[in-house]
């Protein structure tokens, strides 16, 4: 979700698009958080399971740290491919 703060403004403005990732990170105070941060929240909700964050998210370093993991563990990511991205934590119906 990205605010469109005057600091936004002024990064798209000088072309610095590839800071925008940080300030969103940053951003909380204005509304603002990356697709990481929220599969994170989603997964420490249990309303994904980790495997779902890890296959949709953009960063998996970050996601880890996010969600309190030190590596990637894609046991099982597998058979979720091709799942529904809001499949339960208990599992697909």
């Amino acid at each position: 979700m990205l605010t469109a703060t005057p600091a936004i403004r002024n990064l798209i403005r000088e072309g610095k698009t590839h800071q925008i990732y940080s300030a969103m990170q940053a951003g909380a105070d204005h509304g603002m958080f990356t697709m990481d941060q929220h599969l994170a929240e989603l997964v420490k909700k249990g309303t994904i399971t980790y495997e779902v964050g890890v296959e949709k998210c953009h960063h998996i370093e970050d996601f880890n740290k996010l969600v309190g993991r030190t590596a990637r563990t894609n046991q099982g990511a597998s058979s979720l491919a091709g799942g529904s991205f809001g499949a339960m934590a208990g599992g697909q119906h």
